[in-house]
């Protein structure tokens, strides 16, 4: 729906705002840099697997009443496709960013290394998320989102209150929304599971 579209929206744009006003516009832009490189290769992948697996999984709920054989089958696909790029990401981040955007932006990679963890579920649950469409679950998915965007957003207001340092900050955020997007994985699988 159009309302959790907004909600979806806001909880990727919001923290960029506090981000920029809480730690200045430096932590901005490591923030936003790191950000991008991980959005663009997931984003892409991300959105052309949700596109396969929504008309797949549409059948297959049509048909049987779930969707559970390619839910499966494309959470392991995702899995499979996202461990090793993610892992090599996080060991060599802040050396590559250094070696390709100059040593001043070491600290992008840094938080790119904080991030791959929220991505790699980022990843896997949201092309998964087309469940709540499928099964016309979307009261469901608008609670998930609003808890996504108070979570993610809540994030980062802790991190100011308690006085974190950007990447501490970051670590924070990127917890808090691979818990998110893991209880997204499992709602959408119970759906697909026809027991939702």
């Amino acid at each position: 729906t159009m309302f959790s579209g907004l909600i979806n929206i806001s909880s990727k744009e919001l923290p960029k705002i506090f981000i920029g006003n809480y730690w200045g516009l430096g932590a901005l832009g490591f923030f936003t840099l790191s950000q991008r490189m991980l959005v663009i290769p997931v984003s892409l992948i991300s959105a052309s697997t949700a596109t396969v697996f929504f008309k797949y999984a549409s059948d297959e709920y049509k048909l049987k009443g779930n969707a559970i054989k390619i839910y499966d089958q494309t959470l392991l696909k995702l899995t499979y496709i996202a461990v090793a790029p993610m892992t090599i990401g996080f060991f060599i981040s802040p050396s590559l960013f250094a070696i390709v955007f100059g040593e001043n932006w070491r600290v992008a990679g840094e938080l790119t290394q904080l991030l791959i963890p929220f991505y790699f579920f980022y990843f896997i649950g949201a092309p998964l998320n087309k469940m709540f469409m499928i099964a016309e679950k979307q009261k469901l998915e608008m609670l998930w989102q609003a808890l996504f965007f108070t979570l993610s957003v809540g994030s980062i207001f802790i991190g100011q209150i308690l006085g974190m340092n950007i990447q501490d900050a970051v670590l924070l955020f990127s917890i808090i929304n691979s818990i998110v997007f893991i209880i997204s994985i499992y709602i959408t699988r119970e759906i697909a599971k026809g027991e939702l």
